[in-house]
């Protein structure tokens, strides 16, 4: 995570395995990353190279991406957030 990276919301592929940005704050394209992290899990941003198609100087040092209000967690991201499955 960058203090000043700008932040993308994500939300889930339909199989969970991605996170997708739908419309970047950098370049206004869609773009796909990952989703295995528990930082996005438990709320945190997470720190991604941008996938933008500009100059490395446009892009930034990258983005956080963070998973937006309305979107839902998985059942499995309780075993990342939680050591023992209590309470999220």
């Amino acid at each position: 995570m960058s203090d000043d990276a700008p932040i993308n919301e994500v939300r889930l592929s339909d199989s969970n395995r991605q996170f997708i940005v739908d419309e970047c704050v950098i370049c206004g394209d869609t773009h796909r990353h990952g989703s295995k992290d528990p930082a996005v899990a438990r709320g945190d941003l997470s720190h991604r190279v941008a996938h933008c198609n500009l100059s490395l100087e446009d892009t930034r040092g990258g983005y956080d991406l963070r998973l937006a209000d309305d979107a839902e967690r998985p059942e499995r991201w309780l075993n990342w957030v939680l050591p023992d499955r209590g309470e999220a």
